[in-house]
């Protein structure tokens, strides 16, 4: 190892982690590391543990590449405080960064650069500039900002996908990653009106070429790798492209599996014939039953959920659901009335589904929620002259308190207790929540002990 190289970091969490999280790889940090110039490598700390177990990595290292999550900036700020002290210089990036924009900079002395922009314009900039490492980055320079801001939107020219290459072997520890990640494409049916709690920031800009990514997946195939995760928001964004990627998938790839993130109203025999040539396992945010319309799901109605899953199921196919409790004006009623329609899709067709995801609306930075919290005038005076990153807890806290007609609190229990019951009638379903800390799944004294020891192993 040499002094100049860049260490791409994945923090771990505070938040309870989904059965996810060793079976995917941080794809942003390997998609823009794969381009610098410097020698790289990513460090993941979900998969490898506390970066402090390889502090010869940090020695060696000029430059640390944060990639964060709404789940681990908390961790990113106590790393970055830390190597800032011992000379390195730290640069931020994700989608909480961006639509934090330059006060997170200005508010965080420990903080170099950040990256602003969806991935696609980083990317672009990294591939269309000579010199990678001085306009990716809005700097310590408070006179350039806006200038730099101004480089990233609109994009100067729209990116070749093509010309992007994964190099996974920048993965430190690949051998212990149970799966990986890959790029295809980007964005989702609902681009144009994001969900309510979406905080994601702008459309995508194209596919990259199926021979290319399937060259990819073949050698990490050759490895021992068998569980891949596409990215891409919906793979139902454009069905005949989708065809044309399963179609071009090697013949020695045989027995591996590839989750995929589709829209319930667009689950017909097209994408199911696709499916089934790459051994997909469908993804579909149910979100809500009763209260869907609040989630702004456009053109997707409760009985596209229901026929999806009736689809998926008489295919033979694995399918995960998602849902989200705490959409505007849920009360315990609406809640329960979720919890038992997921109780009738677990019995009727709990054979087929491979997990499911229950978890309380979290308050992402720049989503449609977001907005009408901070938009009331207590709670923007409240937030007005706190530094960047938001706590996403207390602001969720605030959320529930404000437009639900339950707590936080106790729309997590409910949530514990389904996850319990889920697990006695299908004990093979894995059951994932995000936007729950560890410490209220272990330390509040008024929940059972029972439950609280049993969804430990649940979740």
């Amino acid at each position: 190892m040499h002094k100049e190289m860049i260490i791409g970091i994945y923090p771990s969490s505070d938040f309870i982690q989904d059965n996810l999280y060793n079976k995917t790889c941080p794809l942003g940090l390997l998609t823009v590391l794969s381009y610098q110039h410097y020698k790289s490598i990513i460090y993941n700390e979900v998969v490898s543990g506390d970066i402090d177990l390889h502090p010869e990595l940090i020695q060696n290292a000029e430059i640390l590449l944060f990639s964060i999550t709404v789940a681990n900036f908390p961790r990113a700020i106590k790393l970055s405080k830390r190597f800032h002290l011992e000379g390195k210089r730290i640069y931020w990036g994700g989608p909480e960064v961006s639509m934090s924009g330059p006060k997170l900079l200005i508010d965080n002395s420990y903080i170099d650069g950040i990256a602003i922009g969806a991935g696609e314009s980083i990317i672009n900039d990294l591939l269309n500039e000579n010199d990678r490492s001085g306009r990716v980055f809005l700097q310590k320079n408070i006179t350039s900002y806006f200038k730099l801001i101004n480089d990233f939107h609109p994009l100067k020219s729209i990116l070749n996908f093509d010309s992007i290459k994964i190099d996974y072997n920048l993965l430190f520890d690949l051998d212990k990653y149970e799966g990986l990640s890959y790029l295809w494409g980007n964005d989702c049916l609902q681009a144009n009106k994001r969900c309510y709690f979406c905080g994601r920031l702008s459309m995508g800009l194209g596919y990259r070429s199926p021979e290319i990514i399937w060259d990819e997946l073949l050698e990490q195939y050759r490895n021992g790798f068998r569980f891949f995760y596409n990215t891409t928001d919906s793979v139902t964004t454009n069905l005949n492209l989708f065809k044309d990627f399963c179609i071009k998938k090697p013949n020695e790839i045989k027995d591996a599996s590839h989750r995929v993130f589709v829209n319930a109203n667009m689950v017909n025999e097209h994408l199911i014939n696709s499916l089934k040539m790459i051994n997909g396992i469908a993804v579909m945010g149910i979100e809500s039953f009763g209260n869907l319309k609040k989630s702004n799901k456009i053109n997707i109605t409760e009985n596209d959920n229901i026929q999806a899953i009736e689809r998926l199921f008489k295919a033979d196919l694995k399918f995960v659901v998602s849902f989200v409790y705490g959409l505007p004006e849920d009360t315990p009623e609406s809640i329960d009335y979720n919890s038992e329609m997921i109780r009738i899709i677990v019995d009727k067709y709990g054979s087929n589904i491979d997990s499911i995801h229950i978890s309380p609306l979290l308050i992402t930075t720049g989503s449609t929620a977001f907005y009408d919290l901070y938009n009331l005038p207590l709670i923007k005076e409240k937030y007005r002259n706190m530094s960047l990153p938001l706590n996403p807890i207390e602001l969720s806290n605030d959320y529930f308190n404000n437009f639900c007609m339950i707590s936080r609190k106790d729309t997590i229990y409910k949530i514990l207790e389904l996850s319990e019951e889920i697990k006695a009638i299908a004990p093979k379903i894995k059951i994932g929540a995000k936007g729950i800390l560890k410490a209220e799944l272990f330390n509040q004294t008024d929940l059972n002990y029972f439950l609280k020891d049993s969804l430990a192993n649940a979740l």
